[in-house]
């Protein structure tokens, strides 16, 4: 979902960050597929 939002171009990282309530490096680092676990284990 952050993926898509993300690839959509309609969100910033850092709105999507806001979002969900994580850091931005957390964003970034789900976008990159390092951490795409966390949103799904939160």
């Amino acid at each position: 979902m952050v993926v898509y939002m993300y690839g959509t171009g309609l969100f910033l990282q850092r709105e999507i960050a806001d979002m969900y309530r994580v850091s931005k490096e957390t964003i970034s680092d789900i976008i990159c597929k390092r951490i795409w676990r966390h949103v799904w284990t939160k």
